[in-house]
């Protein structure tokens, strides 16, 4: 005799996000410009200001952190759903990577050695 197992899990019910075509545009269009000013700034101090001066300018659901992290190396990270934008500084240079609304990755560096 096989007992019966009854689980209290509920169904997971799949959730899909609306997201307006201009949001997503938006973010790649500010993105776009500031890989094109090629922004070299290397003092973590005013990577507040950068983060902010950014983040007006993107929709109003952007995320954004700047992360610490060893060697003296940061970045600022914005996120918008599945598109990102990274400034990244490191001893090496700065590094600038813009994953788009298509998934498609966009990268520019400027070394400052190798």
């Amino acid at each position: 005799m096989q007992m019966a197992t009854h689980t209290n899990r509920a169904p997971q019910v799949e959730r899909v996000i609306e997201v307006d075509a201009y949001e997503q545009e938006l973010f790649d269009d500010v993105a776009t410009l500031f890989l094109d000013q090629a922004i070299l700034l290397t003092a973590e101090e005013d990577a507040t200001l950068m983060q902010s001066t950014l983040l007006v300018k993107m929709p109003a659901k952007t995320q954004t952190q700047i992360r610490k992290m060893d060697l003296n190396e940061w970045s600022i990270f914005w996120s918008f759903y599945d598109q990102s934008l990274e400034y990244y500084v490191s001893r090496y240079g700065m590094f600038y990577t813009h994953i788009d609304r298509s998934g498609r990755e966009h990268k520019k560096s400027h070394r400052t050695r190798d």
